[in-house]
C-alpha cells in the first residue's frame, strides 16, 4: 500500500455475526480488540453483552494474537 501513496494501512478482521474482532498494521497476526476476551481454543466472549461466539477459523498465536484459516489457503498470519 505504501507504494501507491498510503502512509499506513490497518487491516480489520471480523464477520457479520461478530463485527470487528481484531486488527493488524502489517504482516503478522491480528490483535484481538479489547472488547473481546478469548475463551478457550475456539470461543470469544464479548463481556459487555455476555455474547459468546465460536469459530473454527481462528488460529491463536498468543493469548490475544490470532491468524485465520481458510480451506483455500490454509493457516495464515
Amino acid at each position: 500500500a505504501k507504494d501507491i501513496g498510503f502512509m499506513s494501512l490497518i487491516e480489520v478482521y471480523g464477520s457479520c455475526p461478530t463485527g470487528a474482532l481484531g486488527y493488524r498494521k502489517g504482516a503478522g497476526p491480528y490483535e484481538l480488540f479489547p472488547h473481546f476476551r478469548r475463551e478457550g481454543a475456539g470461543s470469544l466472549l464479548r463481556p459487555a453483552t455476555g455474547e459468546l461466539f465460536s469459530s473454527k477459523r481462528l488460529v491463536w498465536r498468543k493469548e490475544r494474537a490470532f491468524g485465520h484459516w481458510t480451506h483455500k489457503e490454509g493457516p495464515s498470519q
